[in-house]
């Protein structure tokens, strides 16, 4: 979201923010490009603002159904190219992965009796069968995410359930497989160079998902230019 929109989102009071968000996740969930969801949030934000200075219901005017209205709106849209998806995909991998092995770090710190790992100064030192166990769970978590989207917009019980189910196995039974396959190898890392080297992963797969975004949205225009006229 670019920094002008975020500023006409905050003078949204609270019940229009509401309706707003939930019309973004809609969005979010049918994958639509990027830019042109933001293009989309930008009327949509706009015209709750002026019925919002008339006094006026936006949810009201909209006919009470973001979702069905939102429908509407993205019908003809440009979806995400699968690099965007791929490239998201990774940027949460990449996000979860960077504040992981700080997370194990601090509850080393915290609580160094129950953690099977040692600090010295910013290094850190962990079981490899630990270290992977949690990177693996990462994934299911990520992963599981994007399928629960993709999979509905309101999540329904049994896709929900499933999800935390299928997290749960694999969080009992990685640990005992893990120490069977790599024993007693041991992971040591730099935090600070780790941080560094997965912020820096994390800035560049931005840059290339909004440069994909830019050129679906712009071949999109030309098109759309090129019938028009």
């Amino acid at each position: 979201m670019d920094k002008e929109l975020a500023a006409s989102m905050k003078r949204l009071n609270r019940e229009n923010r509401r309706v707003i968000l939930k019309m973004e996740q809609y969005m979010e969930a049918r994958y639509i490009n990027e830019i042109a969801c933001e293009d989309i949030l930008a009327d949509i934000v706009g015209m709750a603002l002026e019925y919002q200075e008339r006094g006026e219901s936006f949810s009201d005017a909209i006919g009470g159904d973001a979702e069905a209205f939102c429908r509407e709106l993205v019908r003809n849209s440009p979806r995400q190219s699968p690099i965007e998806r791929i490239l998201n995909f990774l940027r949460w991998l990449i996000l979860f992965s960077m504040l992981l092995m700080p997370a194990l770090y601090l509850i080393e710190l915290l609580f160094p009796t129950f953690s099977p790992s040692k600090t010295e100064g910013l290094q850190f030192s962990t079981g490899m069968a630990f270290a992977l166990k949690y990177h693996i769970l990462v994934f299911v978590l990520v992963i599981g995410w994007f399928f629960v989207r993709m999979s509905t917009y309101k999540p329904m019980k049994y896709v929900m359930g499933t999800y935390i189910a299928v997290f749960m196995l694999f969080f009992l039974f990685t640990d005992g497989i893990l120490s069977y396959i790599v024993k007693d190898k041991l992971l040591t890392v730099n935090i600070l160079v780790w941080v560094l080297c997965f912020g820096g992963a994390l800035l560049l797969c931005d840059v290339l998902k909004r440069l994909a975004a830019f050129t679906i949205a712009y071949k999109k225009q030309k098109k759309d230019h090129t019938r028009s006229t």
